[in-house]
């Protein structure tokens, strides 16, 4: 099915190959997890196999799929073997409407109007998004938009399919309802799968072998593994809690005509975190939204340290409230990772010296002079954090920070948070993964609807929600 054999792959203007003496073979039916450190060539790999990066750089040894070699094919002729589903929605949504991103390749492929309705609704069935039909593609949180992604590829029913971290921004529920679809496709047909992931626990069940990656080359394959990587670092209390910086009362948020966040009051002091757990579409990221005044409150009030942000410009609370987006493209500027993590400092008018430090403290030294659109997804997100940090605000907020991370790099974004917290910063996050809200004992607020369900200590959150059925969003 897919034979590789020596293959080496560097982008245009790079020195360094992204890819090194790479030799995999895969078969007909087989189930793949691509695993390893944040920037090791995992994705490169995947486009490559996808034929996307055909005139991207310079390739040696060979890349086939069914005997046909993937860098000489056009890319519509890759295409109807290999669907590829990006780590960033994004990225891949052509269309402005749900049903019709969900057409827009079988229409390519002159697919029968009557077969793509079929298709259409028995995909988007499949993923959970069959309500959204009619929806603007860009009125969903970053969760549905990769729900469409997944159907869209999915409906185009490829020989080959390459998910590339498909649940990065989904919360459990929607997590585990994918990686059930993937499984139901596995038991189904005899489609190749290939997966990148970090989520290995969910996938133990249904890979038949583990590719390891590091550094552009493959360090080893198995089948099976027993690792589990439950992260280890706690911060055990929230310990000192100063003066309160943040106060929001009785919120309520309407757009459109719908209310998407409902009565919500919340403080927050000096020194505390705070995790911010839900479904996709609970309203986590719009309660955000309002901490930099970016959305204003339809009834009741959200004060930053003291000021109403109904009175207060965005350019002003933005240097007191950190803010990294949920996708790390949409605050990228410059033109080098250096530039960039400048960018902050200078806008503000502070007198920056250690750039160099903070660029080493998350794994980003290396890459001082390279672009950021260069970067790995899992590398621009260490990028919007540094960034941030080079600001050093009272308030970090940090929607979905561990997206594209491995193990190493959340646990260290874990220990950066916990520093920060020790130094009297408030610093409020959104994660979906199990592991990190069972191994920490962080405040948690859960949102459902755009209604506070519970907001306490893990162990009253964990039993509230158990009874409550969404045990998913924590381990044991």
């Amino acid at each position: 099915m897919i034979n590789i054999k020596d293959f080496s792959f560097s982008y245009f203007g790079e020195n360094k190959k992204s890819l090194e003496k790479i030799n995999l073979s895969v078969n007909k039916g087989e189930f793949i997890v691509i695993n390893g450190d944040s920037g090791c060539g995992k994705s490169t790999l995947a486009l490559c196999i996808g034929g996307f990066l055909r005139g991207k750089g310079e390739k040696s040894g060979s890349l086939e799929i069914d005997g046909l070699d993937v860098f000489s094919q056009e890319i519509f002729e890759i295409s109807k073997k290999v669907g590829i589903i990006q780590q960033d929605p994004e990225g891949q949504i052509c269309t402005l409407r749900v049903k019709n991103e969900v057409a827009f390749g079988l229409e390519n492929l002159r697919i029968p109007p009557k077969e793509i309705k079929k298709k259409l609704g028995h995909y988007m069935k499949m993923v959970g998004i069959q309500d959204f039909e009619n929806r603007d593609i860009f009125s969903l949180s970053g969760g549905e938009k990769q729900k469409v992604a997944i159907a869209s590829v999915m409906a185009m029913e490829p020989e080959i399919l390459i998910f590339d971290e498909p649940t990065s921004n989904l919360d459990p529920v929607a997590t585990k309802e994918i990686f059930r679809t993937i499984s139901e496709i596995k038991k189904k047909t005899n489609i190749t799968i290939i997966v990148i992931e970090h989520k290995l626990g969910y996938l133990e069940d249904l890979w038949d072998r583990i590719v390891y990656m590091e550094k552009g080359k493959i360090r080893n394959i198995c089948k099976k593994s027993s690792k589990k990587n439950y992260f280890s670092w706690n911060n055990n209390e929230n310990g000192y809690l100063g003066k309160s910086l943040i106060d929001i009362n009785g919120l309520t948020f309407e757009k459109n005509g719908k209310t998407i966040l409902s009565n919500i009051s919340l403080s927050l002091k000096e020194g505390e975190v705070l995790s911010i757990i839900g479904k996709n579409g609970s309203g986590k990221t719009t309660l955000l939204l309002h901490l930099l005044g970016i959305y204003r409150p339809t009834v009741g009030e959200v004060r930053i340290m003291g000021e109403d942000t109904r009175n207060v410009n965005v350019s002003k609370l933005s240097r007191n409230v950190g803010y990294v987006f949920q996708n790390p493209n949409h605050q990228i500027f410059e033109e080098t990772v250096w530039k960039e993590l400048n960018f902050g400092p200078k806008n503000f008018g502070i007198n920056f010296h250690n750039c160099e430090e903070i660029l080493n403290d998350f794994q980003l030294n290396d890459y001082q002079n390279k672009s950021p659109q260069e970067l790995s997804f899992g590398e621009k997100r260490r990028l919007n954090i540094a960034s941030i940090k080079a600001c050093d605000p009272k308030i970090i907020v940090l929607d979905e920070p561990f997206v594209g991370q491995d193990d190493k790099n959340t646990e260290l974004i874990l220990k950066w948070i916990d520093n920060e917290r020790k130094k009297g910063k408030i610093i409020i996050y959104v994660s979906h993964d199990p592991r990190i809200l069972s191994s920490r004992e962080d405040r948690i607020l859960f949102l459902e609807e755009g209604k506070i369900v519970v907001d306490g200590k893990k162990k009253e959150v964990i039993s509230i929600l158990r009874d409550l059925s969404f045990e998913e969003f924590f381990l044991g």
